[in-house]
């Protein structure tokens, strides 16, 4: 039996004869496209798209922790956390609702509550 799974994994490893190194011409082409990516990310951005998703998690956090309230009240009483976990979670709602109403209101009406 050894000596059939020996077999057998040695015939799935490929090797060191069957992989070639790439070329130097391959490398240099793979070069040159991570350099033209790389500029053309510098200069365009996706500037918004990137606020954009970046508040779809602050939205998330916003959600998140009425959740876990709502599933805490739902343990038994032992298993309940202590009330300064449900402070925690009210200022986690308080910090990223801030930051996710800034960006709302920018987007609504050109002019952010707060300017960084």
């Amino acid at each position: 039996m050894a000596s059939y799974r020996g077999s057998r994994t040695a015939s799935r490893t490929p090797s060191a004869a069957n992989h070639t190194a790439p070329s130097a011409r391959q490398s240099s082409s793979l070069v040159d496209l991570i350099a033209i990516v790389g500029v053309v990310l510098h200069f365009f951005q996706p500037a918004r798209l990137i606020l954009i998703s970046a508040n779809m998690s602050n939205f998330g956090a916003l959600i998140f922790p009425f959740m876990l309230m709502y599933m805490n009240s739902k343990l038994p009483r032992a298993a309940r956390p202590k009330g300064w976990v449900y402070l925690v979670l009210v200022l986690n709602f308080l910090f990223f609702g801030f930051f996710f109403l800034n960006f709302v209101w920018n987007e609504v009406t050109g002019d952010a509550l707060v300017q960084f």
